[in-house]
């Protein structure tokens, strides 16, 4: 009588350990298909916006391009600017100077 109700125990206690497997697994598999697709919609609005920025930009630089277009000699001169002159001459050094902090400290 002893052996059957171990038995029994022993059948129990394994059907319920499955039962709890089978049940563990299944709230596994709602979990990461539910996060899935929570993933999915959230990339599918992230490619919205980015498109959105997208456009956006290219409005930008169009408006960019165009003011671009505009800038000529006789706005620079009418802004102040001043032409360089023909015989400018520019600064070379043979020797790198190695910068010892502010000027005036030296």
């Amino acid at each position: 009588m002893s052996k059957t109700i171990i038995n029994d125990f022993n059948l129990n206690l394994a059907t319920s350990g499955l039962l709890v497997v089978f049940l563990m697994l299944g709230l596994a598999y709602i979990y990461l298909v539910n996060t899935s697709v929570f993933l999915v919609n959230e990339r599918r609005q992230n490619e919205e916006a980015i498109s959105e920025v997208e456009a956006k930009l290219a409005v930008v630089e169009t408006q960019y391009l165009a003011k671009m277009a505009t800038i000529d000699k006789t706005l620079a001169l009418s802004l102040g600017f001043v032409e360089a002159s023909k015989d400018s001459s520019f600064v070379y050094r043979d020797k790198i100077i190695v910068d010892r902090g502010l000027s005036l400290s030296r």
